[in-house]
């Protein structure tokens, strides 16, 4: 039972093995080990597929995260194209200047896009 050769499946039954000395398979291992490496090797693809669930779950979490970010700076970038629309059309109608909610931010914050440090 070194897990290098290929145990015969049927030396251990009780009509034995037909091939006798030219047999390509051992004689050698123990009676269950065929069952033995079988549940070994199951259980060890039970783990791959394990690990490969959990690896896929996480991908798919850091895509959603990712969409996430996205639309929250694309929400961000349309507040800055609307409060910049309103500005326009206020200078142009040659109202006062009109006062956004973002613009106080803007000015505040030093920076063309304010507050959203863009």
């Amino acid at each position: 039972g070194t897990g290098e050769c290929r145990p015969c499946a049927w030396f251990h039954k009780a009509q034995g093995c037909e091939n006798g000395l030219d047999c390509r398979h051992c004689h050698l291992c123990s009676e269950g080990e065929i069952q033995k490496r079988r549940k070994s090797k199951v259980t060890q693809l039970k783990k791959e597929v394990a690990k490969t669930q959990d690896m896929s779950m996480e991908h798919a979490m850091w895509v959603v995260q990712k969409q996430q970010e996205a639309l929250i700076v694309m929400s961000i970038h349309a507040q800055v194209v609307n409060a910049a629309m309103w500005e326009a059309v206020a200078a142009a109608e040659g109202s006062p200047m009109f006062e956004s909610p973002l613009s106080a931010m803007h000015l505040a914050a030093g920076s063309p896009f304010g507050a959203f440090g863009m």
